[in-house]
């Protein structure tokens, strides 16, 4: 039988430090109705986007999102609504989830810096984070794909080919409890083997769960296009061979 080493974990610095008190540039100035107008229909359109996806088999219902920002992230504003901060990137945006897909109170919040300048202000309510928002919009499979196969060439689904078999550390999004980070990889490890794909090592820890996988570029593509509850599913983060 075949050795393998042991799946080996590398955690990568925090990439932007979180900041809870002022600073930063001062919000851009926005057209009030058209700015909220297009944050509401690009909501809209990633929820749709979603909800069609969850026609596909192994699809919990949530609500993951990408938001780009025009200067500091504002991750705890996005907290006070519910979400959880799945990701940050040097772009400037943030991957949410959200067990639901109402977000009532963004929509409320927006609604409330739509309604203009509350008398006796200098600005909309809530401006200092509505009008930082540049775009909202779906997790796509491209986000799903790490570092080391970026580097490598590898920055679209269909760069992978369907015939060739990859060796893959495939790491779970982490929404906190372990029993439940437990029971995601199970159900991902029995949804490669029953399409032959190798379940070659697996690790759970603390604030990580990851599992080393050999499967063909086409399972690979439906791997990376499935939208799961619960986990950070796929961040596709460390290629070893092929």
């Amino acid at each position: 039988m075949a050795r393998y080493d042991h799946l080996q974990l590398v955690r990568l610095p925090e990439r932007f430090e979180r900041r809870k008190h002022g600073g930063g540039s001062p919000p851009p100035d926005r057209d009030l109705a058209a700015h909220s107008t297009r944050l509401e229909t690009e909501l809209d359109a990633a929820i749709a986007t979603q909800q069609r996806r969850r026609k596909a088999e192994f699809v919990d219902p949530s609500l993951i999102l990408r938001v780009h920002m025009s200067g500091q992230l504002l991750e705890e504003q996005w907290e006070q609504l519910g979400l959880t901060v799945l990701s940050s990137d040097l772009d400037r945006s943030l991957v949410l989830f959200a067990s639901t897909d109402e977000m009532q109170e963004f929509r409320r919040r927006l609604a409330v810096w739509k309604a203009g300048i509350p008398e006796g202000k200098k600005a909309p309510s809530y401006n200092g984070f509505i009008a930082t928002i540049e775009s909202i919009g779906a997790v796509e499979p491209r986000d799903r794909i790490g570092v080391r196969f970026r580097e490598d060439g590898f920055t679209e689904s269909s760069d992978f080919e369907d015939n060739t078999p990859y060796l893959v550390d495939l790491e779970l999004w982490d929404l906190g409890e372990r029993r439940l980070r437990e029971r995601k990889l199970e159900q991902t490890e029995a949804y490669i083997k029953a399409r032959d794909g190798e379940v070659l090592d697996r690790y759970i820890g603390p604030s990580i769960t990851m599992a080393r996988i050999r499967v063909s570029g086409a399972l690979l593509k439906t791997l990376i296009a499935i939208s799961v509850r619960q986990s950070r599913w796929p961040a596709l983060g460390c290629q070893a061979h092929f």
